[in-house]
């Protein structure tokens, strides 16, 4: 259902699921797409609801200017794409994580862990050897 809310909505429901008694001990991160929520949700606990903010980086960052004054519990992850060359600008908040999406992908590929667990589910005929996959990319 969260795949056909409006920004609007979206920042409504974040609202009241960070009001609600069960969301004590939640963190919401926040982020600027599906394949976002498909890599992170490996690398999270059920206490952490990754959330695709609709409408891109620009509603990314509005939102988490907005929510991080209802709860410190609130962070983004911004993908910069080469940004900072192209686009001119900078981002000022706290709750907000700049990465670029090179740096996370080959920091994951590094760990041996992680690279079998990537590897083991879209890749079954080489879920043994993990190393073998790293090593060709």
């Amino acid at each position: 259902m969260r795949n056909h809310l409006t920004y609007i909505d979206f920042i409504i429901q974040i609202k009241l699921d960070i009001r609600h008694p069960n969301s004590d001990h939640k963190i919401w991160l926040l982020v600027e797409g599906d394949s976002d929520i498909k890599v992170l949700k490996k690398f999270c606990t059920s206490s952490v609801s990754i959330e695709n903010v609709p409408g891109g980086v620009g509603k990314l960052i509005e939102a988490i200017n907005i929510l991080c004054f209802e709860n410190n519990r609130i962070l983004g992850i911004r993908d910069l794409d080469f940004s900072f060359i192209k686009d001119n600008y900078t981002i000022n908040t706290s709750y907000l994580f700049k990465t670029d999406l090179h740096d996370f992908e080959m920091l994951m590929l590094k760990d041996d862990e992680i690279m079998k667990a990537i590897t083991s589910e879209y890749i079954t005929a080489l879920t043994n050897n993990s190393n073998e996959i790293k090593d060709k990319i």
